[in-house]
């Protein structure tokens, strides 16, 4: 017998084979004779086979939708993953939005498709994951110290206080009110907003606002917690 020293190589992490697999890549796991990825071998002078075995790997991508409304954080987008990993995935959301829910393109599965913060199973194939936004509107409301005058959002028809609209958080809206008010012999002139605004004036709304207008009137005093005037 003769004997030949010869070194075989494994390449890994190779990509997009067999072909037309796009997302997919192949990682070496061992050699048939438990050598190293490269390693010299002796060669018999019969014929001999080596096999190196390898791994499957599928692509994550991460998006947020719309694009411009929040961002996901992934160990790596576009990262590489076996069948079955488990991988945590974040949403965050811009302000004035808010997430909503996950979907997948590709299988997988998710701890909670509905938790901001959760852990996506990767499918046996390449999966894009996808966080959904939408846009954050908070009840705000629009009071009067007394109640019942009118006041106005963006130029509206004035109604009767309370009055209660859906606005998007951190967005600017006009708030607005008319002086003076009243009917029956009573009237009442604008004092003050709470935020210290004018008459009608421009804000950004917070995510837990609630705004109060106080009115008043020339005439005697009532005394209490809100410097209301009346005339009679």
């Amino acid at each position: 017998c003769s004997w030949e020293q010869v070194r075989v190589t494994a390449a890994t992490g190779l990509r997009d084979a067999p072909a037309g697999a796009t997302g997919v890549q192949y990682v070496w796991n061992s050699w048939s004779d438990s050598g190293a990825i490269s390693h010299s071998i002796s060669v018999p002078s019969t014929a001999a086979t080596y096999t190196a075995s390898f791994s499957t790997q599928y692509q994550l991508t991460t998006q947020a939708s719309p694009s411009a409304d929040g961002s996901v954080t992934a160990p790596t987008s576009g990262g590489y993953y076996a069948s079955g990993a488990v991988i945590p995935v974040v949403a965050s959301a811009n302000l004035g939005y808010q997430f909503n829910n996950w979907t997948t393109s590709n299988g997988g599965a998710f701890t909670s498709a509905t938790s901001a913060s959760t852990n996506f199973t990767m499918p046996s194939a390449p999966a894009t994951v996808t966080a959904n936004f939408v846009v954050n509107n908070v009840a705000v409301t629009l009071d009067t110290s007394p109640q019942g005058l009118l006041v106005s959002v963006n130029g509206g028809t004035p109604q009767a206080a309370p009055l209660t609209v859906p606005l998007h958080v951190g967005s600017q809206q006009t708030i607005a009110t008319s002086t003076p008010q009243g009917s029956n012999g009573t009237q009442y002139t604008f004092l003050s907003w709470s935020d210290h605004g004018a008459l009608s004036h421009t804000i950004t709304f917070p995510r837990s606002p609630c705004l109060r207008i106080l009115l008043t009137a020339s005439a005697r005093c009532i005394w209490g917690p809100s410097p209301l005037r009346t005339s009679r």
